[in-house]
C-alpha cells in the first residue's frame, strides 16, 4: 500500500484533489490507520481512479461518474456513456448555433432595424392537409429537434408528402417550461394518425398579415417579427390566432442559405 503522498505521485493527482474525492466519497483510500489518520491506497485502485478523471475531463458531474463506477453492468454502462456523447453531439451543434448567431450579432450591431425593407400584406390564407406533430420544447431554438424527430416518423411509417410545411407558434408557458410549438407538412391525403402524428385540415385565415423575409433564418426571421410588431401595432391590428413560419424554401430544397425564403404569417383582427 501508498501512503496518499506516493499514491500522488504515482498517478501524477494531487492530494488535494484525492482528499476531495475521498470527502465526497467518489475515491476512498483502500484503509485509514485509526492512530494517525493516514490515508492508505492500493495499486488496484489504479484504474478506477483513471476513469474517474477521464470522465472528469470529458465534462461528467461527480453524480454520473458514481453512476459509471459503481455500476458493474458494463452493457449498462456503455449505454450510458453513448446516452451522454449524443448530449454532448447536441450541445456541440447548440454552440456552433451559438457562434453563428454570434457573428450575425456582431455584423448588426447597432444597426438592427436599420436595414429591414419589408412588405406586409393582408390576404386570405388557404386551407390545406397536414401531417403535424405538436410539443412543448425546451426554447423555440429547438424546433430543429422537433423536425427531426417527425421525419423519422414519417420515414417509418413511408408517410406520403407534398411541398410545403410550416410551424405554428402557441402559448409559452406560463411557468417558463418550454413553448407549444406545432410543426406540419403538407399531404395529399388525410390517413389514420398514426404514432403521435396527427393528419387534419387547416382553418381558411380569412386575414391574416403575412411578410416575406429572406435569407437564413437566423438573424433575419427575428428582424421580420419585429418588423410586424411595429406594423400591427401601427394599424391597431391584434392576433386572431397562433403566428406560424411558412418554410417556402429551406435546407430541404437549397444549399445556400442567403436563397431560404419564409413567410411569416399571423391571424389578425
Amino acid at each position: 500500500m501508498f501512503k496518499i503522498g506516493d499514491f500522488s505521485k504515482l498517478t501524477v493527482i494531487s492530494i488535494r484533489m484525492l482528499r476531495y474525492y475521498d470527502e465526497i466519497g467518489l475515491f476512498k483510500p483502500i484503509s485509514v490507520d485509526k492512530f494517525t489518520n493516514y490515508r492508505y491506497y492500493s495499486a488496484m485502485q489504479i484504474p478506477m481512479l483513471n476513469t474517474i478523471v477521464n470522465l472528469k475531463e470529458l465534462g461528467f458531474s461527480s453524480e454520473e461518474i458514481r453512476i459509471v463506477i459503481n455500476q458493474k453492468d458494463q452493457t449498462k454502462n456503455i449505454n450510458f456513456l453513448k446516452e451522454k456523447q449524443i448530449e454532448f453531439e447536441e450541445k456541440l451543434q447548440t454552440d456552433k448555433q451559438r457562434l453563428i448567431n454570434l457573428s450575425h450579432y456582431i455584423e448588426n450591431y447597432n444597426t438592427e432595424g436599420n436595414n429591414m425593407k419589408y412588405e406586409v400584406k393582408v390576404r386570405k390564407v388557404e386551407s390545406m392537409k397536414i401531417v403535424s406533430l405538436r410539443k412543448v420544447i425546451p426554447n423555440y431554438t429547438d424546433e430543429g429537434k422537433l423536425w427531426g424527430e417527425m421525419m423519422e416518423k414519417i420515414h417509418k411509417h413511408n408517410i406520403e408528402l407534398s411541398e410545403g410545411c410550416f410551424a405554428r407558434f402557441y402559448d409559452e408557458k406560463e411557468n417558463g417550461q418550454g413553448v407549444d410549438v406545432e410543426i406540419a407538412i403538407q399531404v395529399p391525403t388525410l390517413i389514420d394518425n398514426v404514432e403521435g402524428l396527427v393528419f387534419s385540415e387547416t382553418e381558411v385565415i380569412e386575414k391574416a398579415a403575412t411578410l416575406l423575409v429572406a435569407g437564413d433564418y437566423v438573424p433575419n426571421i427575428q428582424q421580420g417579427f419585429n418588423y410586424m410588431a411595429k406594423w400591427l401595432e401601427d394599424n391597431n391590428y391584434k392576433f386572431a390566432g397562433a403566428p406560424r413560419t411558412d418554410y417556402i424554401t429551406g435546407p430541404e430544397n437549397e444549399k445556400n442559405p442567403e436563397n431560404y425564403l419564409t413567410e411569416i404569417i399571423i391571424p389578425i383582427k
